[in-house]
């Protein structure tokens, strides 16, 4: 039996204490019907890949300025 690949998402989890996770996540369907979903934290990576966007940004408005 062939199962399909793995498809990963990016996910918002909203903890209980209000703060919010980025999460990268996939279900892996089991021959046996079970599922086991994998998941990992990214929060650190999405907040450096914002910053580094806004930087991005400013330096195309200063070139423009200039």
């Amino acid at each position: 039996m062939k199962f399909a690949q793995p498809v990963w998402n990016d996910l918002k989890y909203q903890l209980q204490d209000g703060s919010i996770l980025d999460i990268y996540w996939t279900n892996i369907y089991l021959p046996n019907g079970q599922i086991l979903g994998i998941g990992k934290d990214i929060t650190a990576h999405k907040q450096s890949e914002q910053l580094l966007n806004a930087q991005i940004e400013r330096e195309k408005l200063m070139r423009t300025i200039a």
